[in-house]
């Protein structure tokens, strides 16, 4: 069968006294969490498929002992046009073994989203809620507003580590560049210098030269500009099917292991093979799921599985490496801001098969893949 949906970064949240779980879209491309009420009503834009937006868990405001209606004006949108509102509440939340308490987050009555959203990036005071990461600081749960992402390979789960990293999933040395930061409209965006395309012991230069690209787990698929399509299309002898959102090329995908995208930071480069791509054979055909779109910059979920990152809110810069699929840990505690992040506390390195949710002084979210239809 041909790839169908598209892939989101879910986690899951306990909510309330009684810790209702509810699976969420971890977000680094929006600040708050909201959630869908148990009485939501679910809609559909005119390009989507319709959906049930209550399959990942909803929250029932009634049966918390502790919720606290603080507002009836939570409202928002995203990029690709879908929307929510609702209420602002205030109850705990539950992330690994430790508790947010009387934590300010949105519940949907409505909303043409497939789940709800817990946003990772910057604070907006045009919002009422804090980000989690935020809260942790706040709240004394980890020393800085910083976070570190592994989405590990397809089928595989990954993990949010908050105020800490886990050295044994980078291959390389962190490097870290600075977020071009926007008061007006705060994203966690870092330079490009520029992104090649190489196809076996071929190289082709990008046009892309120091532009800032958006790290968004929110999106599936990374937009570039047309010129890195066109060249799949030719090297591949691919067809590009816009509304698929997918190029299909006749033969199995063993042709993809010789290609590979080269993104060139700030003192780092990184590689990713478009093997690692969402990708499927069928009838004779290999069918490659790719993104175009030269206005709005993002490099998505498909190409961030290929590093690891450090976001650093406090200090308004990124770290980054190479990704290392290891069942290793080796973790840093990150410092109080103010502190260089490099000179923080390691524990002992563990070898476990185990996630790392098992380490109490940590604040983890696992994360996992699951294809949206």
């Amino acid at each position: 069968m041909p790839v169908q949906g598209f892939p989101a970064i879910f986690s899951e949240l306990e909510i309330g006294s009684n810790k209702q779980k509810v699976q969420v879209i971890a977000d680094t491309g929006s600040t708050i969490l909201w959630v869908p009420d148990s009485n939501v009503i679910c809609y559909t834009l005119p390009n989507q498929t319709p959906f049930d937006c209550t399959d990942h868990g909803t929250f029932d405001t009634d049966d918390s002992k502790t919720f606290e209606f603080t507002s009836d004006d939570m409202e928002g949108d995203y990029l690709d046009g879908s929307t929510m509102s609702g209420i602002w509440g205030l109850d705990d939340i539950h992330v690994g073994n430790s508790t947010v308490q009387e934590f300010e987050f949105g519940v949907a009555n409505e909303t043409s989203q497939i789940a709800g959203v817990l946003g990772l990036g910057f604070y907006d005071d045009s919002e009422l809620g804090d980000s989690l990461s935020l809260t942790l600081q706040k709240q004394g749960l980890i020393n800085r507003n910083a976070y570190s992402v592994f989405l590990n390979e397809i089928n595989s789960t990954g993990t949010i580590l908050f105020g800490a990293v886990d050295h044994s999933k980078c291959a390389d040395e962190l490097q870290t560049v600075p977020i071009v930061y926007n008061k007006t409209n705060p994203e966690i965006n870092v330079n490009v210098l520029g992104i090649d395309v190489v196809v076996g012991n071929q190289t082709f230069k990008g046009p892309i030269n120091k532009e800032p690209y958006l790290l968004d787990t929110g999106t599936a698929l990374t937009q570039l500009p047309n010129w890195y399509l066109n060249v799949l299309e030719k090297e591949l002898n691919a067809t590009f099917n816009e509304t698929q959102h997918s190029i299909t090329f006749d033969g199995d995908c063993s042709q993809l292991n010789d290609i590979s995208y080269s993104i060139r930071f700030d003192g780092k480069t990184i590689k990713v093979p478009v093997s690692s791509l969402y990708h499927e054979s069928h009838d004779g055909q290999c069918e490659l799921m790719v993104n175009s779109d030269p206005k709005s910059p993002i490099i998505g979920v498909d190409f961030l599985r290929s590093m690891y990152f450090v976001v650093d809110l406090d200090d308004r810069e990124v770290s980054l490496a190479q990704a290392k699929y290891s069942k290793e840990q080796e973790i840093e505690l990150f410092p109080q801001p103010g502190v260089n992040r490099t000179t923080g506390n390691k524990s002992e390195k563990q070898v476990s098969s185990s996630s790392v949710v098992g380490v109490d002084i940590l604040l983890c979210l696992v994360v996992l893949f699951t294809w949206l239809v």
